[in-house]
């Protein structure tokens, strides 16, 4: 009987208690705020020389010292606001792109925003060309060593037109300063790059949210 007592007694302070606990927590939730740090995958393509858009024969294509770069492009859905549901926390953020160059060229990537259907946004903005060296062959054309870049590129968290309207992103690949040779064309089925994109962020976010 004594210990259903107590029992009653401390069910009683502990419910008193949770009460105080939740008022207090309303009281300071205005004042006091959750800044997690977020990352996700978004984007895992392999490019081909074969991807690109200009017609005629790759091999040809490849060779030829009028065309200055040869653009492949991978698009790939992209919405922030179904990945934030409340933008307006964002603080930062930022994409974390990992490239893999085993092509025996140079590597220029852009970034475009579009809506759709099809509707251009516009193009990431970055402090300075995103730039792959070329990776290193043997005399027989084969990949001796690759390139590797990995680098965090901030994004205008404060740019509405592209938070609210994004439908999908367009990764594009610029193989310019190309090094050709029989042996290089020869092999040029064997070569790609990997591209890596995902999503990192910093949020704000007050604690009653």
């Amino acid at each position: 009987m004594i210990y259903q007592f107590k029992h009653i007694i401390f069910l009683c302070i502990a419910l008193f208690l949770s009460g105080c606990f939740k008022e207090d927590l309303n009281k300071i939730s205005d004042k006091y705020i959750w800044e997690p740090d977020i990352s996700a995958p978004v984007f895992k393509e392999t490019y081909y020389a074969s991807d690109t858009r200009l017609a005629g024969n790759i091999e040809s294509t490849y060779a030829d010292p009028s065309i200055s770069y040869i653009p492949i492009a991978k698009k790939i859905d992209l919405n922030f606001t179904e990945i934030f549901e409340k933008p307006e926390y964002i603080q930062e953020l930022w994409f974390n792109l990992s490239v893999d160059n085993y092509f025996p060229s140079e590597i220029h990537i852009y970034i475009d925003f579009y809506s759709n259907p099809n509707t251009f946004i516009k193009q990431l903005e970055t402090d300075a060309p995103i730039i792959i060296p070329a990776a290193q062959t043997h005399n027989n054309g084969e990949v001796s060593s690759f390139q590797k870049f990995s680098q965090l590129i901030p994004i205008n968290h404060e740019d509405e037109e592209i938070i609210n309207n994004t439908d999908f992103i367009s990764v594009e690949i610029r193989l310019e300063n190309r090094e050709i040779s029989d042996e290089i064309l020869s092999q040029l089925n064997n070569y790609f790059c990997n591209c890596y994109i995902g999503i990192k962020a910093k949020l704000k976010v007050p604690l009653n949210e």
